[in-house]
């Protein structure tokens, strides 16, 4: 009987141990997922400065980030010719063309931009940087089918042109003038 309260003793010794076991098992692997590493320890490195980058080359990646960065700074801060704001707001949508940049588009230019419909502003777009500086600078005839800034457009050269313009300006003359002394009742 002794022999089997011992042998008892000893199995709840075996259960508890394996389960203080079993518990730093499971806090471990919980520590591990928390942190973020892995159970398993690394493999050792066998060559440790080979392994380990240069530090010239640490210093060149810095300067080319640098050099970088300020490349994209410059390109940011780079504003656009007018031919060049005229075809960005030329290729905007319709719902878009109110936050264009054309800051360096005068009043009469920006008149003109806003003033073109949208076959027009397809000719804008397509056509060269040089034909819209042309155009904004007011050369005639710089864009196929569009008037340039301050451009007239050209009289009507037909035949009897002059005879129609007299025969409508006649009738204009003919019309009776109404008053308010006519219209009084």
């Amino acid at each position: 009987m002794i022999r089997f309260l011992v042998a008892v003793a000893q199995m709840i010794a075996q259960f508890i141990a394996s389960g203080v076991g079993a518990g730093i098992a499971f806090l471990d692997w919980l520590a591990g997922r928390l942190s973020g590493g892995s159970s398993a320890p690394a493999a050792p490195i066998p060559n440790l400065e080979m392994a380990l980058p240069d530090p010239d080359r640490i210093v060149q990646a810095k300067e080319m980030q640098k050099s970088e960065n300020a490349a994209v700074d410059m390109l940011a801060k780079q504003v656009l010719t007018p031919a060049q704001q005229a075809q960005a707001f030329a290729m905007m949508p319709f719902t878009d063309r109110g936050l264009a940049d054309i800051s360096k588009l005068t009043d009469e230019q920006v008149d003109w931009l806003y003033g073109l419909h949208e076959e027009q502003l397809v000719i804008v777009k397509e056509a060269s940087e040089r034909r819209v500086a042309d155009a904004l600078a007011g050369k005639p005839k710089a864009l196929m089918a569009t008037l340039s800034v301050g451009e007239v457009p050209e009289p009507e050269k037909t035949f009897l042109a002059h005879r129609i313009e007299i025969k409508r300006a006649a009738e204009r003359l003919a019309a009776p003038l109404i008053t308010y002394e006519a219209v009084r009742i």
